[in-house]
């Protein structure tokens, strides 16, 4: 009757599951604000062609990093996460506004929380 060891069992493997995932966002993460990084460095520089090309990376690499938290909705609110979206938000706005566009992006069109977009602010 006792079915302690199949529940333990189970527990387990989820958490290993959940573990290998949380290293997988970590490594997104750093690759996005890395990413991050470089694209700003090319706005402030005003390489638009290369920017245009890094804006598209990092809009795919956001995503990515979307898909990988989607299965562990836990994962989107960790720091580490939400700290690459911040850098994404920053990166899009300092483009926004170097090139001089009208409008900048907002949270939704970034898919980003609020909170995460105000502090890219």
């Amino acid at each position: 009757m006792n079915n302690l060891d199949a529940i333990a069992a189970q527990i387990h493997t989820e958490f290993e599951a959940m573990n290998a995932r949380r290293d997988a966002v970590l490594n997104h993460s750093r690759e996005l604000i890395r990413l991050c990084a470089e694209m700003i460095r090319t706005v402030l520089r005003r390489q638009w062609d290369t920017a245009d090309a890094q804006a598209r990376a990092l809009h795919t690499a956001a995503d990515e990093l979307r898909a990988f938290v989607a299965e562990y909705p836990v994962l989107e609110y960790t720091g580490y996460t939400q700290d690459a979206f911040k850098e994404y938000v920053e990166a899009m706005v300092t483009y926004a506004l170097v090139r001089g566009d009208a409008e900048l992006p907002t949270p939704e069109g970034l898919g980003v929380l609020t909170s995460t977009y105000l502090n890219g602010l």
